[in-house]
């Protein structure tokens, strides 16, 4: 029967992409109009009712939203309220006038019904609805959620949480005459709610879902995407589906999606660094600068830039696009006239040190993949600082030869609230001091937030928190290297190792909500490393969907790991790691750990002679970070036993102590207080 149902679920996906791609409304209009600061409740205090979220003015998250000129902002994702506090420090951020932010609420209560809109039929928010997902998560990640809207019962979506108008929409339909079925408390139709809250709706099918059920989905996932890919459940994965010749057809591109074949290219961008610009050996003295100029032509010729006009030590500012805008008047995706954190060259140094580090990595697992060359097993990459210097032949060890060559290197375990990307922006055309016309961003600070598994002591409310993006960040600044920032974590894409570090220079985007810092930055590049090797050797012999992301864990369960092999404890939230995947990864780490010490105990290099033995610091932190991953905590499931250590971990992780962007973030932590005191 579960078969049955996967097979009837991703053929639901398909027929519902079909039709939203072939007849999506094309006459669904809208018009913004301006709100003061009285309307966005910035010059009157919130109120906040006891066990309750409040919203940015003095309205209840339950009452409906004002209709016509004056309609108010918390009835739409009232999550994403924003701080009053957070709004005026931005305000008096980066002089002349600051920076303006605003809710996705704000946003969407100031739009209006323009042309045929207001007659829009249910049918038609449901196609609206689907376009606006394909919009803004792409193909891939939209079909899957395409059955969630329309193929779902409405009873099964209100169980399993899907708050918001896109539940209305089904579940009206099914118990409230045709007249109720138009309309709700607000007095507005079903279709105008959706029409103007599609990216809202995103977020809250996002938001109301629990860490549980996201869990849940990933399991589920991963059952499709293996039986699709001719697995019978019995033999080994990766020696089955090669036997069959299967491909899963979302995966048909030029670049493997295997995590050790990325791990060895060194990154997963499409547009890498040519191998002959990093050869092996990789000479920094001499190779480094090369290998930079090399790909900034490749990067001017790509764009179309002119040459003379590139400028190296620019930080670049982004280009946002429109999202639609017809219907989402001057929304676009991306921040408007932010710099990025670093220059366009810091970026492509960031680039390259990831990849020598992730390919430095593939010590390990020489004999599960095939080098630049062809050869399997692959031979060894190696650097060194100089053309007849010392060969190194560990990421661990590069960090502790740059450090040797006059370099500062400072590693630190961080989260940070993530939207997967996914950045909004509103562009407005104004006059200038001389009647001239210039451009202006309003920026649309997102999150999502899960329920976690808490409730509140004395009503019952679900505790929620916005998901952060994990990683340990690694700073390299000297006289070769002069600026780079690498992130380590497992990422969206399956593949587990460094990345570059750069972000826009906005506030909501690069400021980290929790940061430690790690004393022994060369052994948390060590045991990044070992895990690596782990999960990606893991993700690749599965056939895992994403690498196993999300399955074996996600970016905040990598970085955690770390944490944990050097301290004995982690302040990273959420774990999500599930126990049956995850336990794949522990032993592949027990075995790093078993073969480092044989090779140690033997001096031998599994047979090979161009492979040196591993140093006594590899052996102990092998054992350390099979350690660490069994002992982790895990959030899919908190326990009245865990649930102090999982609100401290959320206070560290997703609430910050100075001026936190969201209203909720400020509610949720007397309560999270409360709960990590074990009163």
């Amino acid at each position: 029967s579960a078969s049955i149902f996967l097979i009837r679920y991703r053929s639901a996906a398909k027929r519902k992409l079909r039709e939203v791609t072939a007849n999506v409304p094309p006459l669904l209009l809208m018009t913004r109009v301006k709100l003061t600061d009285e309307q966005r409740g910035l010059t009157t205090p919130g109120e906040r009712k006891d066990g309750c979220r409040s919203a940015s003015t003095s309205k209840s998250r339950d009452e409906p939203a004002q209709t016509g000129e004056n309609a108010a902002a918390p009835y739409m994702a009232h999550n994403l309220n924003l701080a009053k506090e957070y709004v005026q420090k931005m305000r008096s951020t980066g002089g002349d006038g600051g920076i303006e932010v605003m809710s996705l609420g704000e946003y969407l209560s100031s739009l209006r019904p323009a042309g045929p809109t207001k007659a829009a039929s249910a049918k038609d928010v449901e196609l609206l609805l689907g376009a606006a997902l394909l919009k803004l998560l792409g193909p891939s990640v939209g079909t899957a959620l395409l059955p969630v809207l329309g193929v779902l019962p409405g009873a099964v979506k209100a169980a399993a949480g899907l708050g918001g108008v896109a539940v209305a929409a089904t579940a009206v339909g099914t118990s409230q005459t045709d007249e109720e079925k138009r309309k709700d408390k607000g007095g507005k139709t079903i279709g105008e709610h959706i029409a103007v809250d599609p990216v809202a709706a995103i977020v809250r099918a996002v938001g109301g879902l629990s860490i549980l059920a996201a869990a849940g989905a990933a399991d589920m996932a991963s059952a499709v995407a293996r039986a699709r890919s001719g697995w019978d459940g019995r033999s080994e994965p990766d020696q089955q589906i090669a036997a069959n010749g299967a491909e899963d057809e979302d995966n048909k591109t030029k670049i493997s999606k295997d995590p050790l074949v990325i791990m060895r290219r060194g990154e997963t961008n499409p547009s890498t660094f040519p191998s002959k610009l990093i050869p092996n050996p990789f000479i920094m003295s001499s190779h480094w600068e090369a290998a930079i100029h090399g790909l900034e032509d490749i990067v001017i010729a790509e764009r179309g830039e002119d040459p003379e006009t590139y400028d190296p030590d620019e930080h670049a500012v982004g280009k946002p696009t429109p999202v639609r805008d017809k219907l989402l008047p001057d929304l676009h995706i991306g921040v408007g006239g932010i710099k990025c954190t670093h220059t366009n060259r810091e970026i492509l140094e960031n680039r390259l040190l990831s990849i020598v580090l992730n390919k430095l990595a593939t010590i390990d697992v020489l004999s599960e993949l095939s080098d630049e060359e062809g050869n399997r097993p692959a031979k060894p990459f190696v650097v060194k600082m100089e053309s007849g210097g010392k060969a190194i032949y560990r990421p661990d060890e590069l960090i502790q030869a740059l450090l040797d060559n006059g370099h500062q290197v400072n590693a630190c375990a961080t989260t940070r609230v993530t939207t997967f990307g996914l950045r909004l922006s509103i562009k407005e055309d104004v006059e200038d001091e001389t009647n001239g016309k210039t451009t202006k961003w309003t920026h649309i600070p997102l999150g999502f937030d899960l329920r976690t598994g808490l409730q509140h002591p004395q009503t019952g409310r679900n505790i929620s928190a916005f998901i952060t993006h994990g990683a340990i960040d690694l700073t390299v600044r000297g006289p070769l290297i002069r600026n780079v920032m690498l992130q380590y974590y497992h990422n969206q894409e399956g593949f587990d190792g460094w990345s570059s570090g750069h972000y826009p220079d906005a506030d909501w985007c690069s400021r980290a909500v929790g940061s430690r810092n790690i004393d022994d930055p060369v052994r948390a590049v060590r045991l990044a490393g070992l895990l690596s090797s782990s999960e990606n050797s893991v993700g690749s012999r599965l056939r895992l969907p994403l690498g196993g992301y999300g399955l074996t864990g996600c970016c905040t369960d990598s970085a955690a790991a770390i944490e944990y092999a050097l301290s004995g404890s982690t302040g990273i939230y959420p774990l999500l790691g599930i126990g049956a995947y995850k336990s794949h990864v522990v032993k592949r780490a027990d075995k790093l750990h078993s073969s480092a010490k044989h090779q140690r105990d033997t001096k031998r290099s599994d047979g090979r002679n161009d492979v040196p033995t591993p140093s006594s610091e590899v052996v102990l932190d092998a054992a350390a970070l099979r350690d660490a991953l069994r002992n982790l905590p895990n959030d899919v499931h908190p326990l009245p036993s865990t649930e102090a250590n999982t609100a401290s971990r959320i206070l560290a992780s997703c609430v910050p102590e100075d001026s936190p962007q969201f209203q909720l973030m400020k509610e949720e932590r007397e309560i999270l207080e409360e709960i990590a005191s074990g009163m």
